[in-house]
C-alpha cells in the first residue's frame, strides 16, 4: 500500500528507465514472459467503461492485440476507485507483472511497497486498485503500463468524467416491433430491424463512431418512419430530459417529407421517439436511379437515404439507420416458408400436423393461469427470396399476424424464448413486426396462443401472400 502523486510517478517511470536493462535469469523466470495489449485492461465496474472499439482482422475476427481497441477508460468522478488487470491465463498463476503508474492525482493503490509488482493468481488475473486519496474531478487523468522487466506494453488512459458524459444514443426498434436489449458494450440485439452493421459497416470499413450500429429497413412510397431510441451515458445510466435531434438525409434530393418535429427530450427513462412521413408517389421512385457512393452500384426503383440522431454534444456515440423507400412491398408467394413446429408442445409432422390415435390437431386445452403449453402453437416463417418486384432487397419488411376468436401472436426474440414462455406476455390479437433475416439468421419464430373456447385461425400477411394456421381449443 502507497501513496502516490504525480510528481512520485514521473519519477518511479525515470528510475524504471535507467534500471530495467538486462535481467538476470533469476528475475526473469519470476515475471510473465510476454506482454501484449490483450493483456492490458480496466475492470468491469458500475461507472467504469473501458473503450470498445470493433476492429476486425480480414477473417472477421475481432482484434484484442491492439491498442486502439481499448486504451480509454472513462471513470465518473463519484467512483472510489478503479481498478486496472493484467488478464492472462492460468499458465501464468505464481508469476509476477508490474504495474507502472503516472497520475495527475494523489492515490493510495492495493500493492505492498513501491514497486506495483503484482502476482498473478490462478484465474491468470493480477490487479492494481487505484483509490484517489480526495474525490476526483471532472478530466484527471491516471495513466498505467504493464511490465515485465524487459517490456512494457500501454498506455491505459484513465478519465475521469462526470455523470452523463458522452451520450449513447441507440436505435432499440420501430413503433410496433420488439424492442433491442443492450449489454454493457452497447451492443443491441433482438429489434425487428435487419441490422447491417457487421455485413456494411464494422468489418469492412472505419468510419462509425465508437459503439454505434447500423440498421435497414424498407418502407412504401407514403409510409411512415417510426423509429425509437434509448439514451444512455457512457456508463448505462439512462438519460432523461436529453435533447435529441433528428437528421433525416438530405443528400437525397428527390425524397419528400411531411412536417415532423425534429427535435425532442427524453423521457423519465431515456427514450425518445419520432416519425417521419414520407411523400414521394410509386412513380417518384419507380424513375430514380442512384449510385451507390462504395460499392459505385447503379440502383433503380428505390429511394436510398440515411437517419440518424444527435445530441449535439462533443464526445456522443449513435447508431444509423439506411432506410428505402420502394414502390412495392410484394414478395414470391414461392419464397415464404410458414411452418407449424408444435401444437400444445407436441412436435408437429412435416405438415404441421399433430396426430392422435385417429384425430389430427384435437382441440387443445386452454391455460387460463399462463403456467403450461398446452395452448400454444410455434410456428416458424422463412422467406428465401427478400425481393420485390423490381428484384430489389427488401430489409425488414412488416409481418402481420391477425386473430379470431380472441387468439393472441407473440415474436420469438432472445430475450423472449419459446422454450421458456407459457403465459401470454406480450402476446397481440394483432401483431406487425419487421422480417429480420440479419446476421446469417434466415428465420423467424412466432407463438400462437389461444384464449377462448372454439376454432381460432391466425392470418399472416407477408408481402401480400396471406398464410393461415387454425386451432380448435376447449376449457
Amino acid at each position: 500500500m502507497r501513496t502516490y502523486s504525480k510528481v512520485a510517478a514521473l519519477i518511479a517511470a525515470a528510475t524504471l528507465l535507467t534500471t530495467v536493462g538486462p535481467v538476470s535469469a533469476s528475475n526473469a523466470a519470476s515475471y510473465v514472459p510476454t506482454l501484449s495489449w490483450a493483456n492490458l485492461h480496466v475492470k468491469k465496474q458500475a461507472g467504469v467503461f473501458e473503450r470498445f472499439t470493433r476492429e476486425f482482422d480480414a477473417k472477421e475476427q475481432l482484434i484484442a492485440d491492439s491498442e486502439t481497441q481499448h486504451n480509454t477508460a472513462w471513470v465518473r468522478t463519484d467512483q472510489k476507485s478503479v481498478t486496472v488487470q493484467y488478464v492472462g491465463t492460468a499458465a501464468q498463476a505464481g508469476q509476477q507483472v508490474k504495474f507502472v503508474v503516472d497520475s495527475d492525482v494523489k492515490y493510495t493503490d492495493n500493492i505492498p511497497g513501491d514497486e506495483n509488482l503484482a502476482t498473478v493468481d490462478s484465474t491468470g488475473v493480477a490487479e492494481l486498485v487505484i483509490t484517489p486519496s480526495a474525490a476526483a474531478q471532472a478530466d484527471d487523468s491516471i495513466r498505467v503500463d504493464l511490465n515485465n522487466g524487459s517490456s512494457s506494453v500501454g498506455t491505459m488512459l484513465i478519465l475521469f468524467k462526470n455523470a452523463g458524459f458522452a451520450p449513447v444514443v441507440k436505435l432499440v426498434g420501430t413503433a410496433t416491433g420488439p424492442e433491442a436489449v443492450c449489454d454493457y458494450k452497447f451492443d443491441c440485439q433482438g429489434s425487428d430491424l435487419w441490422e447491417a452493421t457487421y455485413e456494411w459497416s464494422v468489418f469492412k470499413r472505419g468510419w462509425l463512431p465508437e459503439y454505434a450500429q447500423v440498421y435497414a429497413k424498407s418502407y412504401m412510397a407514403g409510409a411512415t418512419v417510426a423509429l425509437k431510441y434509448r439514451v444512455f451515458d457512457i456508463w448505462g445510466t439512462p438519460q432523461v430530459k436529453k435533447d435529441v435531434s433528428l437528421v433525416v438525409d438530405r443528400g437525397c434530393s428527390v425524397c419528400k417529407w411531411g412536417k415532423y418535429v425534429a427535435k425532442k427530450a427524453t423521457d423519465k427513462n431515456g427514450y425518445v421517439a419520432f416519425s417521419v412521413q414520407n411523400l414521394n408517389t410509386k412513380a417518384q421512385v419507380l424513375k430514380y436511379s442512384s449510385v451507390n457512393a462504395d460499392t459505385k452500384e447503379t440502383g433503380t426503383g428505390f429511394l436510398p437515404f440515411s437517419i440518424n440522431p444527435t445530441t449535439n454534444d462533443l464526445d456522443e456515440s449513435i447508431d444509423y439507420i439506411w432506410p428505402q423507400i420502394v414502390p412495392d412491398m410484394s414478395i414470391r408467394s414461392t419464397a415464404i416458408n410458414l411452418n407449424v413446429m408444435s401444437r400444445g408442445d407436441v412436435l408437429a409432422d412435416l405438415n404441421g400436423n399433430v396426430v392422435q390415435g385417429s384425430t389430427t390437431n384435437p382441440a387443445l386445452p386452454l391455460d387460463a393461469a399462463g403456467v403450461a403449453k398446452t395452448d400454444q402453437i410455434l410456428v416458424k416463417l422463412a422467406v428465401t427470396y427478400l425481393r420485390n418486384a423490381q428484384a430489389n432487397a427488401l430489409y425488414s419488411p412488416d409481418i402481420s399476424v391477425t386473430a379470431t376468436n380472441g387468439g393472441v401472436a407473440t415474436l420469438i426474440t432472445p430475450t423472449n424464448k419459446a422454450d421458456t414462455m407459457t403465459a401470454i406476455g406480450t402476446g397481440k390479437n394483432s401483431l406487425v413486426f419487421g422480417y429480420n433475416s440479419s446476421n446469417k439468421k434466415k428465420d423467424v419464430q412466432i407463438m400462437l396462443t389461444g384464449t377462448k373456447p372454439g376454432v381460432t385461425t391466425w392470418t399472416f400477411n407477408i408481402g401480400g401472400v396471406k398464410k393461415t394456421v387454425t386451432q380448435v381449443f376447449k376449457k
